[in-house]
């Protein structure tokens, strides 16, 4: 099972180092009065990650709503008539 995650691992290392060798023309990014240029990549890298962090947290706060004490007692919820 490790030699798999060893493997997977290199492969999305590879396949990412490719993508940013394919990819490093700059690019201006705008947002309100901030600006900077960046390799194009990059910018959509971070926007990967960003998206990855949003959906966990999402996640997360999901699961701790599931489990707080009084969370199927609301109304319309499974045991609701």
């Amino acid at each position: 099972m490790h030699r798999l995650r060893f493997y997977a691992g290199l492969l999305i290392g590879i396949l990412l180092a490719v993508f940013a060798l394919q990819n490093l023309q700059s690019t201006e990014v705008r947002l309100l009065a901030w600006h900077v240029r960046l390799p194009l990549f990059a910018i959509v890298i971070a926007s990967a990650a960003f998206g990855a962090a949003w959906a966990l947290s999402w996640r997360a706060l999901s699961r701790l709503r599931a489990g707080r004490p009084g969370a199927a007692q609301r109304p319309g919820g499974p045991d609701a008539p």
